[in-house]
């Protein structure tokens, strides 16, 4: 019998002990491929499409402090500044407080708003469709939203639906009718929720205030002299600024997560001990149960490098076996694992999350060396034992 003919007898003679191998290696590789997968996610989300050609304008000492009305006409006529839209957090809990009912709420100048972000369709979002028009009525009606496609398919809205929204940062509830929804693709969230920031000024007494500049520049060339003229131009106010793009904003809620690349890192080592110990055990056992059977091999004239190189290569196809079906479960619920998120605090972090192909090209050989890693040794003691010493362990 040929090489490929008792490595497949022997995979299918234990049945049992070969899949509980395979299972336990897919389990691991599943885990250390979403754990991945996620850092790979966040690392890549500061850099959507858009985030390059934008700045935020925002309080130097916290996000959360306010910036006079005034600054928003100011950084308009600041050269190479092509548009500029107001941002008011507004920190709305819808129905109740729960992570599944929270979704990001702006306050914003519909008639800048899509000079700042190009990239924000209007659509119907009963046909996802084109809908300029839509986008008009928003604009005209001061109580009107514009809410991303994802909160209208989460929620179950239609256009004409009235939202209610308590505050947690203004002592005010609001209501707002839905008048338009957008998708935008992958330049953007499409789960956040716009309102007119007049709305909110009427309701909180018209204190001449905004959280935030959102600033499109001509080029991505010209944002750093953007942001240092307009920083410049109110340092040393009663109100300085820190101007930064979307991109760093994005990252630096990243970095708030704490240090991803680190801790992933740890719990993959973790998990590939973990293999590397359950491949040894099984491959232990494996070996001492065939010590008898690899004696009888040598007896009748297989030389120690050929059963050397059929039990490793027995090691390598469940090494192999295992980490693809790992990476097959980890891409196919993939989806899956978006919804489920989609549920949490983290939820608007992970749309779009998927397990990619880099990530297979990476742990498939990481688990065939396991697996060869852990049979090394055991096959090793078996296949060096006397002859009779062997078959005197096995009977």
């Amino acid at each position: 019998m040929n090489l490929a003919g008792l490595l497949v007898r022997n995979l299918t003679r234990n049945r049992r002990r070969t899949m509980l191998t395979l299972l336990s290696l897919a389990s691991s590789v599943f885990l250390v491929a979403n754990l991945e997968a996620a850092l790979i996610h966040l690392e890549r989300l500061p850099r959507r499409v858009g985030g390059e050609e934008r700045l935020i304008v925002h309080g130097k000492a916290s996000l959360r402090d306010r910036l006079p009305r005034s600054y928003l006409d100011r950084i308009r006529n600041v050269p190479e500044v092509t548009a500029a839209v107001p941002l008011m957090w507004f920190g709305g809990i819808y129905k109740r407080l729960a992570p599944e009912n929270r979704f990001a709420q702006y306050g914003i100048e519909a008639a800048s708003l899509r000079a700042v972000i190009p990239e924000l369709e209007p659509i119907d979002p009963a046909t996802r469709s084109a809908a300029p028009q839509l986008f008009e009525e928003f604009a005209a009606d001061r109580s009107g939203a514009l809410a991303g496609i994802e909160l209208f398919e989460k929620f179950g809205w239609k256009l004409g639906d009235r939202i209610m929204l308590s505050s947690i940062l203004y002592p005010v509830d609001l209501g707002f009718t839905l008048r338009c929804s957008y998708d935008a693709g992958s330049g953007m969230d499409s789960r956040a929720f716009y309102f007119h920031w007049e709305y909110l000024e009427e309701s909180l007494g018209n204190p001449g205030f905004v959280n935030g500049v959102m600033v499109r520049g001509e080029s991505p060339q010209a944002l750093p002299d953007i942001i240092d003229r307009i920083d410049g131009m109110f340092a040393n106010s009663a109100t300085e600024t820190h101007t930064e793009t979307e991109t760093a904003l994005r990252a630096g809620f990243i970095q708030m997560l704490g240090n991803l690349q680190f801790l992933v890192n740890a719990i993959g080592t973790a998990v590939g001990f973990a293999m590397l110990m359950v491949s040894a055990n099984t491959m232990a056992m494996a070996a001492r149960e065939r010590t008898s059977e690899i004696a009888v091999m040598k007896a009748i004239g297989f030389a120690p490098s050929k059963l050397l190189q059929l039990l490793l290569s027995e090691a390598a196809v469940l090494g192999f076996l295992g980490s693809l079906l790992g990476m097959l479960c980890a891409a196919g619920l993939a989806p899956l694992m978006e919804l489920m998120l989609a549920h949490t605090n983290v939820g608007p972090l992970f749309a779009g999350y998927r397990v990619g192909a880099e990530i297979a090209l990476m742990l498939i050989p990481a688990g065939i060396a396991i697996a060869l890693l852990a049979a090394i040794l055991p096959v090793w003691n078996v296949i060096r034992r006397p002859i009779l010493t062997a078959i005197a362990h096995g009977v």
